[in-house]
């Protein structure tokens, strides 16, 4: 015990010389470089709470995202995007039930009626009781009523993760995905959904019955087979996370095939080649025998894995040449072009302590394989409380620019430490970005024959030499769900010459001389 005291005390010694050593580091630049200005208090969503799961999606059919959060000890909350830069809080009025231990959510339209349904699920008293997720369909005017025993999907046993929408046998309709936290008797469960309103568990006959500590799960075509794969994140032991991509066989059944050391992943086609490739981030170590401090990240930063898809599921590591091996890790990451140049982009989340959240990171795709931190370039220096948890993007407003929506509460295994330091609330973030003078498209895919929200689809737009493509996920991506609109930088093109969509059904959409700078809706033939 006299040693642990000893070793805090020399521990404060040295970072009290750092921090008076160190140089400023949170001086503003010039406002005119500034690209992501907080709106929070503007548009009305200054809220905290400790938040486990947020989704952006346009649950009323207007054409504007509005914005679920899941809050672990509170109610959720529902925003309703006013269309002027404000939100209302719709939430007490909704249908959505106002308690219950959960965790994540996914926006989605299971039954292909034309409107966005949401799923939430719901932890067991950490594997000792029960609890039921939530299936709740929209009526069509932005109300929501739970059918989850009704469709077979509350899953009373499971310790309820993330959740995920996916057509992972392209039969047209959005099956589920749970991943549970670890419990003997109730593994993580894959739904497929029989196209009448119920849903078959076929976790099973799949293989992905997992009993596992699975928290995070998400859905691409990593091997460009036509059929979505999965990406999953699971705690070992001793700050140890493990990052699993299970393939898609083809008959309904999955097999693990890859795997990753790392805590938050994204998946991205950073050097427009027309496959995935995969960024793994681990977050810097902020606690010594049960204690937080901030100073520590400086010393043990974590680590940042870039791996190019070279074909046919083979990755290599390219993290030394892409420039961001030596940067600070983080707590989840994303792909997304913020400056609308034709390039995918990294913003890298750092949660810090309850006292200090440490500042995220913006990275700068260069265009010739290496990325930049552009974090003080762009003046994206933060003031803000909590422990930074999640972040999604999407154009709120509608200007071609992706905003930026972030939750900073501790939920306790993003760090297994936290059951000790305890919970602690912190604020929902919304960033609206400034944009700048490029152009740009958005996309809204609508399948027929295809699931309607057109899920599995792959998007790739030509303009001149060059082509740039995304597959569409939904927007799901783990705890948080993005905008499941299409988004293209497009920097000084205005005219595209032709953009080409594959949809999960195996017909083809194609389009020429499209104008930029306008939301496009694609209907598959």
């Amino acid at each position: 015990m006299l040693f642990r005291y000893w070793l805090i005390l020399c521990l404060l010694i040295l970072f009290g010389i750092y921090s008076c050593t160190r140089t400023e580091e949170n001086v503003l630049l010039d406002d005119k470089n500034e690209v992501f200005m907080d709106v929070t208090e503007k548009a009305f969503l200054a809220r905290s709470n400790d938040s486990y799961s947020h989704c952006l999606g346009d649950i009323d059919g207007d054409g504007l995202l509005d914005i679920f959060v899941i809050n672990h000890a509170a109610p959720p909350s529902l925003f309703r995007n006013n269309g002027d830069g404000t939100f209302q809080d719709i939430t007490f009025n909704s249908g959505v039930k106002m308690r219950g231990d959960q965790h994540g959510c996914a926006i989605g339209d299971y039954d292909n009626d034309g409107d966005q349904d949401i799923y939430v699920t719901v932890g067991a008293d950490s594997g000792k009781g029960f609890g039921s997720n939530r299936l709740y369909k929209n009526n069509g005017e932005g109300r929501f009523i739970d059918v989850a025993f009704e469709a077979g999907v509350a899953d009373t046993k499971g310790r309820g993760r993330s959740t995920s929408w996916v057509d992972y046998n392209n039969d047209g309709y959005l099956d589920l995905f749970i991943a549970n936290d670890k419990r003997d008797d109730a593994p993580s469960v894959l739904l497929n959904n029989n196209g009448n309103d119920s849903f078959s568990n076929v976790s099973v006959e799949s293989g992905l019955n997992i009993v596992d500590h699975m928290l995070e799960a998400s859905w691409v075509d990593y091997d460009n087979d036509g059929l979505m794969d999965l990406t999953t994140v699971s705690f070992r032991r001793h700050r140890k996370w493990e990052i699993n991509i299970y393939k898609n066989i083809q008959n309904g059944t999955f097999k693990k095939t890859k795997t990753f050391n790392g805590w938050t992943y994204a998946w991205g086609d950073y050097d427009n080649d027309g496959d995935l490739d995969l960024f793994i981030s681990t977050p810097p170590r902020v606690y010594i025998l049960g204690y937080e401090f901030a100073a520590l990240a400086k010393f043990f930063k974590g680590s940042n894995k870039l791996y190019e898809n070279i074909g046919e599921g083979q990755f290599i590591d390219v993290s030394d040449k892409a420039g961001i091996k030596k940067e600070m890790g983080g707590d989840k990451a994303i792909f997304f072009d913020y400056d609308n140049d034709g390039d995918l982009d990294i913003y890298l989340l750092v949660s810090g302590t309850k006292n200090k959240n440490i500042n995220d990171m913006v990275f700068e795709n260069n265009g010739n394989g290496t990325f930049t931190n552009v974090t003080r370039e762009i003046n994206f220096i933060q003031n803000v409380g909590g422990r930074g948890y999640d972040v999604a993007y999407g154009d709120y407003n509608n200007d071609g620019f992706l905003d930026l929506f972030l939750t900073n509460g501790s939920p306790p295994y993003r760090r297994m430490v936290q059951y000790r330091l305890g919970m602690h609330s912190g604020p929902y973030v919304l960033y609206k970005n400034k944009g700048n003078g490029n152009h740009w498209l958005k996309i809204r895919l609508v399948g027929t024959k295809s699931n309607r929200d057109g899920i599995g689809a792959r998007v790739t737009l030509y303009h001149g030499n060059r082509f740039q493509f995304r597959q569409n996920g939904g927007g799901m991506d783990g705890y948080v769900q993005h905008s499941n609109f299409i988004n293209f930088g497009l920097g000084d093109v205005k005219i595209i010459d032709k953009i080409v969509v594959k949809w999960p059904t195996g017909s083809v959409s194609n389009m020429t001389n499209i104008k930029s700078d306008q939301t496009l809706i694609i209907k598959e033939n």
